[in-house]
């Protein structure tokens, strides 16, 4: 299944890397330039046990996208 998520903070970082697991594939979306290039990069900008590991485990199913949002 192909899935959005809005947000790469905690939840939905982790949130993200757990559907990778089940055999999902994810779009991550932030308003933070910053923290996609971290996360395209293999960078978790935040320490959760074992999340990298599984990120770089489900890369291939990882995608990561900047959003520009005006409210």
């Amino acid at each position: 299944m192909n899935i959005v998520i809005i947000g790469m903070g905690y939840v939905g970082m982790v949130t993200s890397v757990f559907l990778t697991e089940q055999g999902n594939s994810i779009v991550g979306t932030d308003i933070d330039r910053k923290k996609i290039r971290m996360l395209r990069n293999g960078e978790v900008p935040f320490f959760e046990t074992n999340l990298k590991k599984l990120m770089e485990k489900n890369k291939d199913r990882l995608k990561f996208y900047f959003i520009l949002c005006h409210l």
